[in-house]
């Protein structure tokens, strides 16, 4: 919490003087006539909710997949065409389509997320894999990187491993940032095009604030 608090204050400070808090007025208003009532109003507002949350969770990942596909497609077809004219001005190697090398979302996020992987202070032999379970946790969710992280073919140090985990320990995703605008707006429809700006910079204050939180456990660990 220290940490969120501190990247989101980075990203969003605060442009106006606030008065003191401790003399606002809570004001509640009622507008539920008995239990009954608010039964059914929160039964409905829940549903609402949920079904805000599913589409924009369906419509997110969808949207991930397709941006992977297109760049495994661009380049693996970019890599193609440099093998083919290498082929045929210097002589080298055919290659076919299928064997050509490829990239994607999740490798791309890896390697930018290369330095901030260094600077956590994982082993340096482990700086690229941490560096990929952490873009692949951005793209897809901490479950997949932490099942990920769990079956490395060649297993982290002990250190690496234990600043990876608070490393991947948040909710820094596309997916997060979907449920994070289809929640809410669902109950505040107005404020939608102010989660939707403010969506992309909680996904990097959120990143930040993992982050932060592994370095300080890297200043503690042995």
């Amino acid at each position: 919490a220290p940490a969120a608090l501190v990247a989101a204050k980075l990203l969003n400070p605060e442009k106006k003087e606030v008065g003191d808090p401790s003399a606002a007025k809570l004001e509640i208003h009622r507008t539920d006539s008995n239990l009954l009532d608010a039964a059914c109003r929160g039964t409905s507002e829940g549903l609402i909710l949920a079904l805000n949350v599913i589409a924009m969770l369906i419509a997110f990942v969808a949207l991930v997949a397709l941006l992977n596909a297109s760049f495994e497609w661009i380049t693996q077809h970019i890599s193609y065409w440099a093998m083919a004219i290498g082929h045929t001005a210097f002589g080298a190697a055919e290659v076919s389509l299928t064997d050509s090398p490829w990239f994607n979302l999740t490798d791309l996020l890896g390697w930018i997320f290369y330095p901030f992987a260094w600077l956590l202070g994982v082993d340096i032999k482990d700086v690229s894999t941490v560096a990929s379970l952490i873009g692949m946790k951005t793209v897809l969710n901490e479950f997949v990187a932490f099942s990920a992280l769990a079956d490395l073919a060649e297993p982290i140090s002990e250190r690496s491993k234990a600043l990876t985990t608070y490393a991947l320990c948040g909710f820094a995703n596309f997916a997060s940032v979907a449920i994070q605008i289809g929640g809410i707006s669902s109950l505040e429809p107005e404020l939608r095009p102010r989660l939707s700006a403010l969506g992309l910079r909680a996904l990097l204050g959120g990143t930040v604030a993992a982050l932060m939180t592994g370095c300080v456990a890297g200043m503690l660990l042995p």
